[in-house]
């Protein structure tokens, strides 16, 4: 584990912030233990040696009402890897977890694990297609996502979206208030 670095308003070239969730038991076990082995995955394979110890979400799913609540963790860390190689990771981590390609939005997932941002990397934004391997960086939903911004916000306050020119704390102040109660922070922390 790194020493933490915290309330930075840049990301450096080789800073990475991703998104981990669950809502369904996985091939690891229960969501917040899939989340917590796909953490230490991302760090054995040397796609994030984080900065912080993620801190546990719970979360509303974002667009079905009938879908079970996902456990989230954000984690920041250093990697050497491309951005590309990064998303290969986690779609193997995602493809061991139990999760297949789906075409459906929205539907309960052992794992998703998404690339947030990777330094100030501007790359295929917005997304022109909806594709399981399509890079897009940032990730073209986040500004929408309270269960990234809250904890982005709780880390990077000052960090600004590379596209989109604004800062994670008023990307935040722009979600209503519906949006970011969906959002609940454990005390515990990932190990």
């Amino acid at each position: 584990m790194m020493a933490e670095r915290r309330h930075s308003h840049l990301l450096r070239p080789t800073d990475i912030v991703l998104s981990l969730g669950s809502n369904q038991k996985s091939t690891i076990g229960d969501p917040k233990s899939t989340v917590m082995w796909a953490a230490e995955r991302l760090r054995v394979l040397g796609a994030c040696d984080t900065y912080v110890k993620p801190r546990f979400l719970a979360t509303r799913p974002v667009g079905r009402k009938s879908l079970q609540p996902f456990v989230n963790i954000l984690v920041w860390g250093k990697t050497d890897l491309s951005t590309r190689r990064i998303l290969q990771l986690c779609k193997r981590l995602e493809w061991e977890a139990g999760r297949r390609p789906s075409l459906q939005r929205w539907v309960s997932r052992p794992l998703d694990v998404d690339i947030i941002a990777h330094g100030t990397r501007v790359i295929g934004w917005p997304r022109a297609e909806n594709s399981w391997t399509r890079l897009s960086v940032p990730h073209p939903e986040m500004q929408r996502r309270a269960f990234v911004l809250v904890p982005m916000c709780d880390v990077l306050p000052l960090w600004m979206h590379p596209a989109i020119g604004r800062t994670g704390t008023r990307l935040l102040q722009d979600l209503t208030p519906y949006e970011i109660s969906g959002v609940k922070l454990d005390s515990s922390r990932a190990r």
